[in-house]
């Protein structure tokens, strides 16, 4: 069995890894928010039918933060006090993953229209 020590060590060295998940993590959510709720002049929305309201349709009930922050925290998290403090390394790799996988996301979002082209 562990002792006290021992696991606020673990939550100590996943800190960081925790840390780069929040940030790109709740960017990317209000990148996403800002994409799908506020597209840009000429409209107010994105118009339906195209590939990006399709995308944004796909989160109309769930809230972006939570998708974005929360869960990938919680994989990082959960992965720290999986691993010992000699596989280190993996958790900072999946934080990492984790954070690539976020912005493009938001990249993919952004460069779909949002309105149809004449």
């Amino acid at each position: 069995m562990s002792s006290p020590a021992a696991r606020t060590s673990a939550l100590v060295r996943a800190a960081g890894p925790i840390l780069l998940v929040l940030v790109v993590g709740a960017s990317c959510a209000g990148a996403v928010r800002h994409l799908c709720l506020a597209p840009g002049p000429p409209v107010d929305r994105p118009v339906p039918g195209t590939p990006r309201a399709e995308h944004c349709e796909a989160y109309a009930g769930e809230d972006p933060w939570l998708l974005r922050i929360a869960a990938p925290a919680g994989a990082v998290l959960l992965a720290a006090a999986a691993t010992r403090a000699r596989k280190h390394a993996l958790v900072w790799l999946l934080a990492v993953a984790i954070s690539i996988a976020l912005v493009a996301e938001a990249l993919v979002i952004d460069s779909q229209s949002w309105a149809p082209t004449v």
